[in-house]
């Protein structure tokens, strides 16, 4: 994962990402995904969804998610994660996209 300020490689370190959820409960958090997208063929994977979270914090959240996975041997495996939330800094949106 490259969003956070270093390189995340391992799903030991993918782990410890998720820290900061389990320090900024204020209940159960929730991941409802939606609009899943899935495209596959015998050995490649990209899987899409927008996702809202709720019960941290940070209060509700809406993010996009897109996972990207190899079949190798019998096993698929996870090799990029991407996830994002819509900007709202005035200086990276211009008026044409603004709704």
């Amino acid at each position: 994962m490259y969003d956070f300020p270093s390189t995340v490689r391992g799903i030991d370190a993918y782990s410890k990402t998720w820290n900061f959820f389990d320090d900024s409960r204020t209940g159960p958090v929730n991941f409802d995904p939606r609009d899943i997208s899935i495209k596959a063929d015998d050995d490649l994977a990209f899987a899409t969804c927008e996702i809202h979270c709720e019960g941290t914090t940070a209060g509700p959240l809406d993010l996009r998610l897109t996972v990207c996975l190899e079949k190798r041997g019998d096993e698929w495996v996870v090799t990029h994660e991407h996830h994002s939330v819509p900007t709202t800094d005035d200086r990276l949106v211009g008026p044409d996209v603004r709704t």
